[in-house]
């Protein structure tokens, strides 16, 4: 409980352990980044543009596992398998899958998942993913995707999170100033969206847990 990982733009990829002070692991700019839950010693951390890392041995070294041929954005989302931390999806260009833990990797679709992702908890099939004002839902882990945008506005998805007990429960913030439309929910794996932004101010939203 007391691990945490994260990204910093110009100041790379930190690592904070309970101390007065954290570790620094890796430089460039720090994006997303994982924890492995079953084996706290394997990292995931990221460079700007999808360069994905993986360490080992709590950070000290890491290599590169980016899928060969791959395109990322300034922050490139990854999410990993609750139940099995060994299968991890990047939203890239494409989505890449990988069962082994970034060893080697599979498109898992030909439509871009760069926007945000999340991860089903109760039902580990179940996996979401955005670009732009898209947004995307697989029911058989990354398979076949189906296009759950609806009656969402025409404004940028900038994160989505996803009920631990109940993976259709799904929400999402938007990007824009746009006064009203900031945070939207779906109790129906995005079937139909329903917007939950009550007195929040005009200013744009970023994530959401």
């Amino acid at each position: 409980t007391s691990l945490i990982i994260g990204g910093t733009q110009d100041n790379g990829s930190n690592k904070w352990t309970g101390a007065s002070s954290v570790t620094h692991m890796y430089g460039a700019d720090g994006m997303d980044c994982m924890i492995d839950h079953s084996n706290s010693n394997i990292l995931y951390f990221s460079t700007q543009n999808g360069g994905l890392r993986k360490s080992t041995n709590g950070g000290t070294t890491s290599s590169g596992i980016k899928p060969a041929g791959s395109s990322g954005s300034w922050v490139t989302p990854y999410v990993m398998n609750p139940s099995n931390s060994s299968i991890i999806y990047a939203g890239y260009s494409d989505i890449y899958k990988s069962t082994n833990g970034g060893s080697t990797w599979s498109i898992s679709t030909t439509f871009s998942g760069s926007g945000a992702m999340a991860h089903g908890t109760n039902n580990t099939s179940r996996v979401y993913a955005s670009s732009g004002s898209s947004i995307y839902m697989s029911n058989d882990a990354g398979a076949t995707w189906t296009n759950v945008t609806s009656n969402l506005p025409s404004q940028t998805i900038t994160d989505i999170t996803v009920n631990p007990d109940n993976s259709p429960e799904v929400w999402v913030t938007l990007s824009g100033f746009i006064d009203g439309p900031k945070v939207y929910r779906s109790g129906n794996a995005g079937t139909t969206w329903v917007n939950m932004t009550g007195s929040l101010p005009n200013i744009l939203v970023h994530c959401i847990a």
